[in-house]
């Protein structure tokens, strides 16, 4: 596996940085994405 195209294999350190990083950003993107529902169906009452 090659990071942005370089040609210098990741080592198994920047691999499990790289995955931690992944499911940050999908935590915070579901978090955001559930605030928003929540605000819309308040204002739906």
């Amino acid at each position: 596996m090659y990071i942005n195209g370089a040609m210098n294999p990741i080592n198994p350190q920047d691999y499990t940085h790289f995955f931690q990083e992944i499911r940050q950003r999908i935590r915070q993107r579901q978090s955001q994405a559930l605030r928003k529902v929540n605000h819309e169906l308040v204002q739906l009452y």
